[in-house]
Order: structure tokens, then sequence, then C-alpha cells
């Protein structure tokens, strides 16, 4: 599991080696690049990498683009490490839990 601050890295990262990674779950709202701006260029790299993009708020304007961009899932901020884990497993079919 590799975690990025910086979206550009992890864009970086994913370029680098793509088929290092099985999911990638990234916040909406970052500066320079948005959760939809890397899904968009994760498509091109990787069409196949499941995507879930977090945010603080989920309207039908952001439901619409992501689905667009094949994202798997939008979802609300999460309140705990196991909400998360969860839909990671219901999204890539692969059991993460512990």
């Amino acid at each position: 599991m590799s975690g990025y601050t910086v979206p550009e890295a992890a864009l970086d990262a994913v370029r680098a080696a793509p088929r290092e990674y099985d999911v990638f779950v990234s916040d909406h709202r970052m500066p320079r690049l948005s959760g939809l701006d890397l899904a968009r260029e994760l498509s091109r790299i990787r069409p196949d990498l499941p995507i879930i993009i977090i945010s603080g708020y989920v309207d039908e304007e952001l439901q619409r683009a992501a689905r667009e961009l094949g994202v798997r899932r939008v979802i609300y901020k999460l309140h705990t490490l196991d909400e998360l884990v969860d839909i990671i497993d219901q999204v890539t079919g692969v059991s993460i839990s512990h």
C-alpha cells in the first residue's frame, strides 16, 4: 500500500508502475489536481484500475462526472477505516478485510 499527500506524486507513481496498484483512492478536493483530474489521467494510463473518490460534498454533478470517467464509487468522507476497507472489498472483489 502506498500513500501520497501530493496528487502529482501519486500520478507519477502509477505512471512508473501501473500494474503495482489494485485500487486508487483519492480525495476530490486537492490543490492543483482534483480527484476527477486524477481519474481522467489514470484512465489513460490504466483504464481497468478501480478508482474511488472521497468527498465531504457529494452532489449529482460530481456523481455524473465521475461515472463518465469510469470512477467506481464516489463516497462521503468516511468515519472509520473499516468502512473504507468494506468499500474497497466491494469495488475490487478482493477481500482485504482483517
